[in-house]
């Protein structure tokens, strides 16, 4: 069943069938440990009201095995990592089958060969039946409570916010930041909704986002986006490019925005994969 059409959305109706929550994954070299990734589903679930009983998609990237130097942005793993991954997996599948937390409402998605972050999100895309998403990246914790009823009523009564990032540190003071690296104001181009206000985001971020289902599929298939590639390294580049030469009426097409809820603290952080202390240095709140 497709997405309902955003004029149709009732905003009253319970939160599952208005989002899915895609959560993408890859080789990491702590794996087959799946502490960091039980805690970003954690946090999914501590600072999205409502989001525990929603529809988790789990997708699991492929990889190469690979005997000399790794590359792990790019899938290519050493044959140790690769055993441990797919121990990571089993237990997913294990805990996905026994109805565990954080996943019993989790589907695990594996991709047969690395396709890529923007691959991973396609993929996920097209089995979403809600006309929201919310994507979140396996590294990328949420840090404070997310005003989800009001972003989403917000997001259905204006349309052309298709893409709407969560505050981090990239984004924290937003204008000033454009302002002053790109000579780029953004006065009078912001939306007020719902008690929310919303920047233009002017290059697509990878990190945590909510959309329009609809809008996501139709952006990825109007840029036709590589296997491997990382939407904010391919389509956020080119998007910035376009409005450094055309200025803020390029914006439109895109439709991407980020949160500004007022609040200056990063409502998500970044814990380090690879790093096998970064959850001690993880202080939810």
């Amino acid at each position: 069943t497709p997405p309902a059409p955003l004029h149709a959305v009732r905003c009253a109706a319970p939160l599952p069938e208005l989002l899915t929550v895609i959560v993408t994954t890859s080789p990491l070299p702590r794996h087959p440990c799946s502490r960091l990734l039980d805690e970003i589903v954690r946090s999914v679930h501590r600072h999205c009201a409502g989001a525990a009983s929603c529809r988790l998609l789990l997708v699991a990237d492929g990889y190469v095995e690979v005997r000399g130097e790794s590359a792990y942005k790019r899938g290519r793993v050493p044959s140790d990592v690769a055993a441990a991954y797919e121990s990571h997996k089993q237990a997913l599948r294990a805990a996905i089958s026994a109805g565990a937390a954080p996943y019993r409402t989790a589907e695990l998605l594996e991709q047969p060969r690395h396709q890529g972050f923007s691959w991973s999100v396609c993929r996920a895309l097209r089995a979403v039946q809600t006309p929201f998403v919310l994507v979140v990246q396996h590294d990328r914790p949420l840090m404070r409570d997310v005003p989800i009823g009001p972003l989403l009523e917000a997001m259905a009564s204006l349309p052309r916010l298709e893409h709407v990032s969560l505050p981090t540190g990239r984004t924290l003071q937003y204008e000033r930041q454009t302002y002053a690296k790109y000579a780029i104001p953004l006065d009078g181009s912001d939306v007020a909704a719902h008690g929310l206000r919303f920047l233009p985001l002017l290059a697509f971020l990878d990190s945590t986002h909510f959309a329009a289902t609809h809008a996501y599929l139709a952006l990825m298939r109007r840029h036709r986006l590589r296997r491997g590639d990382f939407t904010e390294d391919s389509l956020g580049q080119a998007q910035l490019a376009e409005i450094r030469t055309r200025g803020l009426s390029a914006h439109g097409r895109y439709g991407t925005w980020v949160l500004d809820d007022g609040d200056e603290r990063v409502m998500v952080s970044h814990l380090d994969g690879r790093d096998s202390r970064a959850l001690d240095k993880f202080a939810p709140a």
